[in-house]
């Protein structure tokens, strides 16, 4: 029996009487926000920073049709750690599926933990980041559970971020606790503590105890607006393939707030935070070698036949309209018979900067085969894109290519269908624009390749 026909409905009733009457926090989300909440939820999250991602945690509720327990943690305006147990499970709620969850404060029961609890945990939380990898298949979302994980483990903690190296500094990829303008921090890597406490080496985990004596104490921004001094510091080097990546640090308010078992804690979740980025790495690196073509990096045909179907069943449904476009290079075969394959690649790579630079996002341009491109445009009609395109096979055209001391002026054509007047399948949008195509470059005066 499948999730939907099992999941609970919960409708506004029954709904309106949960969040009324229960004596603590209730919430209610979907994959991007809170939906509703009771007057409890309502004033803790008012006064404390919501940790949460909403896809993370949605994930981890989603095939939980009766109630799940998992621990959540909060930060006040203090930057003190209040943990909660949410137990919440998957439902149908005005014809969607949402979570319904409870929160339930057990911050002195975590508080009282002993160390074996804790290394309990921490091996606990860095397994759900390794076994997340695939099916998150987000790096933004490994970020943010790899340092949310990391603030659960270490227990004085107050603020956390990673940083990762571009262009010779550190900028931040990923943060709790801290305000918004930390996105625009570029921190030079020689001005880290952990540079500095490791001699430039960056080979271990720094420990500060107070960063009061540094003569880089500075205030910086919570995430509640408040101006507060980092007093200790924690910082662990990220390596992947033997080459500095970054750091992941943890930071507290407070003087001596980290002991020889954080640094154990830290060199553990290092090791882990190292497999698990190379390996979202190597899954994104095989990823967009499924979605995009290895020599122009626009999409390639089989990731763009799919995107058409679900272009295809948004437009039928919503009864919209768009212009599909087909591309091809002027006699591409004999250029690579007589300049070689490498310039008739440069002659690909100048039609594909030429697409890219006039293209606006919302529409989707890929190579479909060796000289034949294809795209979907929204909001513009077949006489303006005849406009532009002749205008930019005009720019290639004047713009040669140079090979041996010799010129090749290369160029291209096109053709344009409607969708759906001219068809609704993609071999019916084909055959239509190749027609038309054909019938572009016949009526060509110019010398499509001419060496001078």
């Amino acid at each position: 029996m499948s999730n939907l026909k099992m999941m609970k409905t919960l409708d506004e009733n029954t709904l309106n009487i949960l969040l009324e009457n229960v004596p603590f926090p209730v919430v209610v989300f979907d994959k991007h926000e809170i939906l509703l909440s009771n007057q409890r939820c309502s004033e803790l999250l008012s006064d404390q920073n919501l940790n949460i991602s909403f896809p993370d945690m949605f994930h981890l509720f989603r095939t939980a049709i009766v109630p799940t327990k998992n621990e959540i943690v909060l930060l006040d305006r203090q930057l003190e750690k209040h943990w909660f147990e949410m137990i919440g499970e998957l439902v149908q709620y005005r014809n969607s599926s949402v979570i319904l969850a409870y929160l339930i404060d057990v911050t002195s029961q975590n508080n009282s933990q002993k160390d074996a609890e804790r290394v309990s945990k921490l091996y606990e939380l860095m397994l759900e980041v390794n076994h997340s990898i695939v099916d998150i298949g987000d790096l933004q979302r490994t970020y943010n559970l790899i340092l949310t994980n990391a603030l659960k483990a270490i227990k004085n903690s107050s603020l956390g971020s990673i940083m990762i190296k571009k262009n010779g500094h550190l900028e931040a990829i990923a943060y709790i606790g801290y305000g918004k303008d930390i996105e625009s921090f570029h921190l030079p890597i020689e001005h880290s503590f952990i540079y500095r406490s490791t001699e430039g080496k960056m080979d271990r985990i720094c420990n500060i105890s107070d960063l009061q004596r540094d003569d880089l104490f500075y205030s910086i921004t919570t995430y509640a607006g408040d101006l507060v001094y980092i007093r200790s510091h924690i910082s662990a080097p990220i390596y992947i393939k033997d080459e500095f990546y970054g750091m992941i640090s943890i930071d507290s308010i407070h003087p001596n707030a980290f002991d020889e078992s954080d640094v154990a804690s830290m060199e553990f979740i290092r090791k882990n935070v190292q497999i698990a980025i190379a390996n979202q790495l190597l899954f994104i690196e095989k990823s967009q070698m499924a979605m995009f073509d290895q020599l122009t990096g626009l999409y390639n045909r089989h990731y763009f036949n799919e995107q058409f179907e679900m272009i295809k069943s948004k437009a039928l449904r919503y009864e919209e309209t768009f212009l599909f476009v087909l591309f091809d290079i002027d006699d591409l075969k004999m250029i690579n018979d007589r300049f070689g394959h490498y310039v008739g690649d440069q002659a690909i790579l100048k039609i594909t900067d030429l697409l890219l630079r006039n293209t606006r996002k919302s529409d989707i341009i890929a190579r479909y085969g060796g000289d034949e491109f294809v795209g979907i445009f929204y909001g513009t009609t077949v006489d303006d894109l005849i406009e532009k395109y002749d205008h930019m096979d005009e720019l290639m055209f004047g713009d040669p290519i140079y090979s041996a001391g010799r010129e090749l002026h290369a160029s291209f054509s096109f053709g344009i269908a409607e969708f759906p007047n001219d068809g609704e399948s993609i071999n019916d949008l084909m055959v239509t624009s190749d027609i038309r195509m054909y019938a572009n470059k016949k009526n060509k005066t110019k010398q499509i390749n001419k060496v001078l």
